[in-house]
């Protein structure tokens, strides 16, 4: 009873909170592919809070509902419910797999086509599908039949009919009445009478006790078809293959994606607190002289620092691109941003992503419209881009493909117009991956008790033992499981 009040509670807050999910998802402008996928995941954590409801809630709450409607609709409901929690289990799958790919693949600079937009509609199109096709055999596993109980009484039919006999004789019946009250009285004549009709007994001769059918009713009951009774069927299909495909794959690749989603952000913010990035963007001033239009690249090691003008020339290697004879003042502001994926969306080519070896924060990034006189390093007169000399082949020819830009005003015009734009698409990829992680860590921990029952009915319970035959801890686990599945959809 307690458990089933909770299930209810639980499935009438989590259509409320699913429908104003979906609903605030649905008007937000820019919807990126984790926020179309999370709109699936509600709808069927809709579907799941109503089947939870409907099954594991009502009948021990609404005894009409459990009498009279649940037996017809149990038939198509559990087919339905099973597919529903199979495809917000896959979705939660593609979900953290989107993550993974972002943080793993795209933040680190390794091209894949494993993630694009058409490929993710095939994908989803394989999560709604394929728990359709699974669980069709489950629409023929049980089926409704309608029982009539008799209410069946062993009595002295001899002795009833005797007793109505004196009945019909006004004498004796007024001495009876006496002796009874009314409800007796017309229950004797009662039972006196079906023993004539079920028995044809016609005087008060006949003897012998007699099972008499006092009253009839009619009632719906779920029995389980010749399939369900299968051996082979329970065995491989109700029993291997469900906790396979719905129970252990799922949690298995959960657990994959999500710990490598989650190690590459801990070596992200490792890397931020360790190589700290600083952009420069300028004003009209009169404190500092830049060239129009001039990007500056710092490298340097965390032991060192940055301010540090010998460390620093002795590690330049200055790349003349364009000369511009303008001495105006300007201002510079710095400020911080990641590292990681500012580079890599700027320097975005075929070199770089083959490697895939560049770290973050290994850079600092600066972006000015005016000429900028560094000590020590080439003519203040000249624009210059300062890069620290690299190992990595596939950075020079990075660098060489950047010379090749129609003119270094395109190039700084675009860093700059779209340097805020991409900070906060690389902290919002970031927040996303931390929803995400907690969604599915919630997802685990409320799916992972369901195997306990599962893996006691595949290996110690013989497929004849029916549910009512259950221990009773085993009994309490699975509810356990079904408040948790219910709370996690909601």
């Amino acid at each position: 009873m307690n458990f089933a009040i909770c299930i209810l509670i639980f499935a009438l807050l989590g259509i409320v909170v699913n429908i104003g999910a979906f609903i605030v998802i649905s008007k937000k402008k820019n919807r990126s592919m984790f926020h179309d996928l999370l709109k699936v995941l509600t709808v069927y954590d809709i579907l799941v809070v109503i089947c939870c409801a409907l099954q594991f809630a009502l009948p021990e709450l609404w005894s009409v509902y459990a009498n009279n409607i649940h037996p017809y609709v149990v038939v198509i409901l559990l087919p339905v419910m099973h597919v529903a929690v199979m495809t917000s289990v896959y979705c939660t799958i593609l979900i953290s797999f989107e993550r993974y790919i972002r943080i793993c693949y795209y933040c680190q600079l390794r091209d894949t086509r494993i993630l694009t937009d058409d490929n993710i509609k095939y994908y989803m199109t394989i999560v709604i599908v394929f728990p359709i096709l699974f669980y069709i055999p489950k629409l023929f596993e049980i089926r409704t039949e309608e029982k009539i109980n008799e209410n069946i009484k062993l009595i002295n039919c001899r002795k009833y009919l005797k007793v109505d006999f004196l009945l019909n004789n006004p004498t004796d019946r007024l001495v009876i009445q006496q002796q009874l009250n009314l409800t007796h009285v017309q229950g004797i004549r009662r039972l006196a009478e079906l023993c004539r009709q079920q028995y044809e007994f016609r005087g008060i001769n006949s003897s012998g006790f007699r099972n008499v059918t006092l009253s009839k009713t009619t009632s719906l009951s779920v029995v389980s078809t010749a399939l369900r009774k299968n051996v082979y069927y329970h065995n491989i299909y109700f029993v291997y293959m469900n906790t396979l495909f719905a129970s252990v794959l799922p949690l298995c690749l959960l657990l994959f994606f999500n710990t490598k989603t989650a190690h590459e952000l801990i070596i992200m913010s490792r890397y931020e607190r360790n190589h700290p990035v600083s952009v420069v963007s300028c004003q009209n001033n009169s404190n500092t002289h830049l060239h129009r239009d001039s990007i500056v690249l710092y490298s340097f090691n965390e032991n060192e620092n940055p301010q540090d003008q010998n460390s620093i020339n002795e590690r330049e290697s200055i790349l003349q691109l364009e000369n511009v004879s303008d001495d105006e003042n300007v201002h510079c502001n710095q400020f911080n941003l990641d590292a990681d994926n500012s580079l890599h969306e700027e320097i975005t080519n075929d070199s770089v992503r083959e490697k895939g070896n560049v770290k973050f924060g290994d850079f600092r990034i600066s972006s000015r419209k005016k000429r900028y006189s560094v000590p020590g390093s080439a003519n203040p007169q000249t624009r210059a881009v300062t890069i620290k000399h690299s190992r990595n082949s596939g950075f020079r020819r990075s660098l060489q493909k950047m010379q090749r830009f129609q003119s270094s005003a395109s190039l700084v015009t675009n860093v700059r117009s779209s340097l805020v734009e991409k900070i906060a698409h690389i902290n919002k990829e970031r927040r996303l991956a931390r929803i995400s992680l907690c969604i599915v860590w919630l997802f685990i921990f409320c799916h992972a008790c369901k195997l306990i029952p599962t893996g006691y009915e595949a290996f110690f319970l013989p497929s004849s033992t029916k549910h009512n035959e259950w221990p009773s801890w085993l009994v309490f686990i699975e509810n356990i499981s079904h408040t948790l599945i219910t709370l996690n959809s909601a």
